[in-house]
């Protein structure tokens, strides 16, 4: 995988420098819902506004998930655009949320303070304003992370992002929840956080891994197969 320039290494994840959360990029051709905001043009000297082609998209929870709150990162073009995030839960009902998304290559201040992913190329895939194709062009572009509080006693089955800036186009690449697990619009992988205990084989508690293989419990209820030689 290149190096320079890349969003993530080639597992696909990369860990959020301004919370620590942990995300989870699909493959290339499932890696973003792409939003296209409303558009003003002028018809027969009336003021029409045309909807994007995509304006409003879903991201569900191959399993449902309880948390505190819910990071998105992704990135906008043509300017920063205001997002509505709204929380749809197991027992059908809804929270709303906003957050702004900053222009990719945004320098300002706020944008920068946002910036989860920064120093991100981009490639032509044909000859135009980047060269030849597979040319990675200008290190300057970022991801961006932002945060929707949600109920922690209620369990998370998706959420719902709408574009609501004119002449935008937001790209949303991954979200994560508060409580460790990492989750995108296809699937979910879960990432343990603080060890728990450690178990032999046949269920026994030890303070440390075992040579062979060993449980590890995490807090957050993950368990996991490790082997030592």
């Amino acid at each position: 995988m290149q190096t320079n320039g890349a969003m993530c290494g080639d597992d696909g994840l990369f860990k959020s420098s301004r919370t620590g959360a942990t995300f989870k990029v699909m493959p290339t051709q499932l890696n973003a819902l792409v939003l296209k905001g409303t558009k003003k043009t002028t018809i027969a000297g009336n003021s029409v506004i045309i909807p994007g082609s995509a304006v409003r998209g879903e991201l569900v929870f191959e399993t449902p998930v309880k948390a505190k709150s819910i990071y998105v990162v992704g990135t906008s073009a043509d300017g920063d655009s205001q997002i509505k995030v709204t929380i749809n839960y197991t027992d059908n009902t809804t929270a709303d949320g906003s957050i702004t998304m900053y222009d990719w290559g945004s320098s300002s201040s706020a944008a920068n303070q946002a910036a989860v992913v920064t120093s991100l190329g981009r490639i032509a895939t044909k000859k135009n304003w980047a060269g030849d194709a597979g040319k990675i062009d200008a290190y300057v572009f970022k991801l961006y992370e932002s945060a929707v509080n949600t109920d922690n006693t209620k369990t998370i089955k998706s959420v719902t992002v709408e574009q609501t800036s004119e002449d935008r186009c937001v790209a949303i690449f991954a979200v994560s929840t508060s409580n460790d697990v990492v989750a995108n619009g296809i699937g979910e992988v879960e990432a343990p956080s603080a060890v728990a205990a450690y178990y032999t084989l046949d269920g026994v508690r030890v303070a440390e891994p075992v040579r062979g293989v060993t449980i590890v419990k995490y807090t957050n209820g993950v368990t996991r197969k490790i082997v030592k030689k």
